[in-house]
């Protein structure tokens, strides 16, 4: 069962996007989300994070991030992505992360500190 929007959004662009390795998903302080797919992160290529950011700069500010795999595990987003979106002001120490819990529960953690 999904945690949130986010985890089901995931899915959905993970399923859109059949080549894609991982998805990230973030929603906003007025409830908005906003989804990328990554095609080759682990060949450690950074140009869809840094296309995403560019994308999402001047929203509002990012009250939870997602980050799955191709096989549906939940993970920290790279720190690259963490990096980004700290320099533009969208995260705080209230921001959240969601990711695995014990079996197929979820959990929530602050992403700073």
């Amino acid at each position: 069962m999904p945690f949130t929007n986010i985890e089901t959004e995931l899915r959905d662009a993970l399923i859109r996007e059949s080549l894609a390795e991982q998805a990230v998903a973030v929603e906003f302080e007025n409830g908005e989300t906003a989804t990328f797919v990554n095609m080759a992160v682990s060949s450690g290529d950074h140009s869809k994070e840094n296309e995403f950011v560019e994308n999402i700069s001047g929203k509002n500010h990012i009250t939870r991030i997602a980050c799955m795999w191709k096989d549906g595990t939940l993970d920290m987003i790279s720190a690259h992505l963490r990096h980004l979106i700290q320099d533009k002001g969208l995260v705080d120490q209230n921001t959240m992360i969601i990711l695995a819990g014990e079996g197929s529960e979820r959990k929530e953690r602050r992403l700073i500190g």
